[in-house]
Parts: C-alpha cells; structure tokens; sequence
C-alpha cells in the first residue's frame, strides 16, 4: 500500500524514499496516518470496489437480457 503514495517519476519517487522520517526506509507504517484516516481510506476502498461489483453485475445482466453486441451497439452510436 505504501507504494501507492511514492510518485512514479524514478528522481521523486527516489528523492522522496531517500529522505527519511515517515518517507524513507524507516518509515513507521502504523504511524503512517492516523487511525481515523486509516478508517477513511478503507471505507472509501471498500466502497469503491462494492460499487465496481455493482455495476459489472448491472452490465452483464443488461447483456445477457437484452442479448446486445457491444460491438454493433458502438458501430450505431459511432455511425453518423
């Protein structure tokens, strides 16, 4: 998880693991963010991935009942 919070750029991500305190390799993960933002990022994960599941399902029930070919249904839209 803690690599989702190091930049992707190679001279910011290794400026930023090199410097330390909450940063660098001695990097305290507990004390990383404090308990109630703990609790708001897994609560905003979790909800994010229901809703994905959510709407997945609805897709493939609306495929599978109104046996649409996404590939003409785009060839429609796209027509003009």
């Amino acid at each position: 998880m803690l690599g989702a919070f190091v930049p992707r750029e190679h001279d910011y991500a290794k400026l930023v693991t090199e410097r330390g305190g909450f940063y660098g390799a001695d990097c305290p993960l507990e004390m990383f963010f404090e308990g109630g933002t703990k609790e708001q990022i897994r609560r905003f994960i979790r909800q994010f991935c229901e809703t994905e599941i959510s709407v997945e399902l609805i897709r493939q029930k609306i495929m599978n009942k109104l046996s649409i070919n996404p590939e003409a249904a785009f060839n429609a839209i796209d027509h003009d």
